[in-house]
């Protein structure tokens, strides 16, 4: 599953620099992340919209060089 942390958490990048895998649900509520370190809590994120269409880049993360 994909999340996205709120754009003021991470200013002046854009929504695929925000996006990470989730890794794990921990038993406190919260999520680790792929590539991020750290526990992180639903309030950091994007409210998951799952009717959104996926962007297909063939690479993931879909980041920019």
């Amino acid at each position: 599953m994909l999340v996205t942390f709120r754009a003021e958490l991470m200013p002046g990048r854009d929504r695929r620099e925000r996006t990470f895998r989730v890794k794990e649900l921990l038993p406190s509520g919260r999520i680790s992340l792929h590539e991020v370190d750290g526990e992180h809590a639903e309030k950091e994120f994007e409210p998951v919209h799952f009717d959104r269409p996926l962007e297909r880049t063939g690479e993931f993360p879909p980041r920019t060089a």
